[in-house]
């Protein structure tokens, strides 16, 4: 039998690990409630399954772990992470099935580290969860795998790969490293896309001699150098030596995007167009390899004389490709006017995220709903602009 002292010995100690437990539990559950509020108005990601009584606290509650669950990336699959709390519900760290996450901001694509809020973790486990589910679908449609007969098939429906692959340019410490991402993210495509370091910024503005190119290659004359439109480079030497704002400080009517668009025909440019760029060939001695010595990366295409001046700290850059890789576009975008844009898409399609669903049958109420819903929104955003229209006309007397 056993002793009666350690019966009460460990009916203590399973007693203080349940209150710590109880205690953490619901500290996790205080810290997602004040994130997750109805005041915040922010659904969870559509068709997600995670919960926070999901969350499992560890064996020993003084460690302050908890683990979760969430769907894997093939049917029946699951995926494990244990988050570390030690630090704080502020400096959260996550353990997956292959390590160590290191925590990517999903609107900005920024990496952050190994250490994020308990709330922004919840927020990634939930897109995950939901992402993995939807990879299911996608790779069970007929013409979406990759097996010979997938592939005969969209030859003979017309079906071509397209894909579309963003970052933030503080992502990368060097100009290889932002080549690598380039040459992945291009995909099948023979466009072979390159990237700088800005090194010299002197030689920069005098080779530019103060401007920036709009630059058109067609194949209506292959042996053209290509049409150049240009425009004063609205930066002074002194901003290139300093941290961009974005890319809006580019040059004058640049706004907050700057990129080209190509089409190749085999390995060769066919053709392309190119807003705010410089000639390779007037700038090449400012540029390098490794790290930057001006807060500037240079991105270039093999077979076109051009440079894309893109912020080394404030951008997020999207390439794109279709056709199979025919086609390609290459952007980039101050970060802030990205992350609003970013922020309005991703609430969008949680909102109406089951509406868009397109393996879902929407009942006829649903549909109904669904409409008054969007005209209701459509109302509203129609009286807010009405109402800033009027305060707009009331502060400039009625002057436009």
């Amino acid at each position: 039998m056993s002793d009666p002292k350690e019966v009460v010995v460990m009916t203590v100690n399973e007693t203080v690990r349940i209150g710590q437990g109880q205690r953490l539990q619901e500290q996790i559950r205080h810290n997602l409630r004040m994130y997750w509020d109805d005041a915040w108005d922010v659904p969870l990601p559509y068709n997600t399954e995670l919960t926070v009584e999901r969350f499992m606290l560890g064996a020993d509650a003084r460690a302050e772990t908890v683990s979760v669950e969430i769907r894997g990336s093939t049917r029946g699959a699951t995926e494990r992470y244990v988050l570390h709390l030690a630090s704080g519900m502020e400096q959260v760290t996550c353990h997956g099935p292959e390590g160590p996450v290191d925590f990517v901001h999903p609107l900005t694509m920024r990496q952050w580290g190994p250490a994020a809020t308990l709330p922004l973790w919840f927020d990634w486990l939930a897109r995950r969860d939901a992402q993995n589910a939807h990879d299911w679908v996608c790779t069970e449609e007929h013409w979406e795998s990759e097996d010979i007969e997938a592939q005969l098939y969209r030859v003979e429906q017309g079906i071509v790969s397209f894909d579309a692959t963003a970052t933030h340019t503080a992502n990368f410490r060097t100009a290889e490293q932002f080549t690598e991402w380039l040459q992945q993210a291009a995909g099948p495509s023979t466009a072979r896309l390159k990237a700088l370091a800005l090194t010299d910024a002197q030689a920069f503005a005098a080779g530019a001699e103060l401007r920036l190119y709009c630059t058109r290659l067609s194949d209506q004359d292959p042996e053209a150098p290509g049409e150049l439109v240009s425009r004063p480079l609205d930066i002074t030497l002194g901003e290139l030596r300093q941290k961009p704002l974005g890319v809006r400080s580019l040059g004058v009517g640049v706004g907050d995007w700057a990129g080209f668009s190509l089409v190749m025909d085999g390995p060769a440019v066919e053709q392309f167009h190119g807003d705010d760029m410089v000639p390779l060939s007037r700038v090449q001695q400012a540029f390098g390899s490794g790290e930057p010595q001006y807060p500037w990366w240079g991105v270039t295409v093999a077979g076109v004389d051009s440079v894309l001046l893109v912020p080394a700290r404030k951008a997020v850059v999207t390439l794109r490709y279709d056709r199979d890789g025919a086609d390609v576009w290459f952007s980039a975008q101050s970060d802030d006017e990205h992350l609003n844009k970013a922020w309005a898409e991703e609430m969008w399609s949680r909102r109406w995220g089951r509406e868009l669903d397109h393996t879902v049958q929407l009942s006829q109420q649903e549909v109904q709903a669904a409409v008054q819903s969007a005209e209701q929104q459509l109302a509203e955003l129609h009286y807010q602009q009405e109402e800033q229209r009027n305060d707009d006309a009331t502060s400039t007397g009625g002057r436009q």
